[in-house]
């Protein structure tokens, strides 16, 4: 796979057969990247490094499992690495133990995730970073042991119809300076809180379902900013919200 991405030429397609595919897959062109078969059974799995490295815009990655089989803990990479481009993730599977499933960084990162499944994670499963935006629609976020997904340093993901669990800790924590727009989607806790808002924090949640596990479903500390409108909360008694003095939440 790493050679025919290398050689082929910008804006072509690339098959490939079911199998297991050792290295790095860096994508700095546009073109077409497709599995042929079930995701299960097309793996590039990328070792000790990243499986993909995108830093293009208009490529597609479509149908395949990813994985960093030894990637050493601590290490600062994630699996699927985005720098920048407005690609597409496509009905792929990623799985992380030692990393994040994915992290997209940096301004010039902006990608399309669809119909994708992150599994496990170092800390957090799913990362946006360093002002990124982008999008994650109908995805499955599970079994990170911090944070399904973690939106931090100004950046500015759209989030919809996506299902996050995150039984160790909290599903969605919104760092210092997140902003984003989460929409119809689920959420679920474990020991934290379901979503924890940061001071500086500027989200948007929107007709969503948290589900809180031991702790709070909503959590705020002083300085947060954001909109919660339409959401349902399903908590133990007295744990819908924790608000801190000096939030900026509206509920609607």
């Amino acid at each position: 796979v790493i050679a025919a991405v290398r050689q082929a030429a910008p804006w072509s397609r690339v098959l490939v057969k079911p199998g297991l595919y050792k290295g790095t897959v860096i994508l700095d062109k546009p073109l077409e990247l497709i599995a042929l078969g079930a995701s299960a059974d097309v793996v590039i799995d990328g070792g000790a490094s990243s499986a993909l490295v995108v830093k293009t815009a208009d490529a597609m990655v479509r149908g395949f499992t990813l994985v960093s089989s030894t990637l050493e803990s601590g290490a600062e990479k994630a699996v699927v690495e985005v720098r920048s481009g407005q690609s597409m993730l496509d009905l792929c599977e990623v799985f992380a133990s030692t990393a994040a499933c994915m992290h997209v960084g940096g301004r010039d990162a902006r990608p399309i995730v669809r119909r994708c499944r992150f599994i496990g994670g170092r800390h957090e499963a799913v990362i946006f970073d360093q002002d990124a935006e982008g999008s994650l629609d109908g995805c499955e976020i599970r079994s990170a042991p911090r944070a399904g997904l973690a939106i931090r340093e100004k950046a500015n993901p759209i989030v919809r119809r996506c299902q996050i669990v995150a039984p160790g800790f909290r599903g969605l924590h919104a760092g210092q300076n997140a902003r984003g727009v989460v929409e119809d989607c689920q959420i679920q806790g474990g020991s934290g809180p379901a979503v924890e808002l940061s001071r500086g924090s500027q989200s948007v949640l929107r007709r969503v379902r948290v589900t809180a596990g031991s702790d709070f479903g909503i959590q705020a500390s002083s300085g947060a900013k954001a909109i919660i409108a339409s959401c349902s909360i399903d908590a133990p008694a007295g744990k819908d919200w924790k608000l801190a003095n000096g939030h900026q939440v509206q509920r609607l």
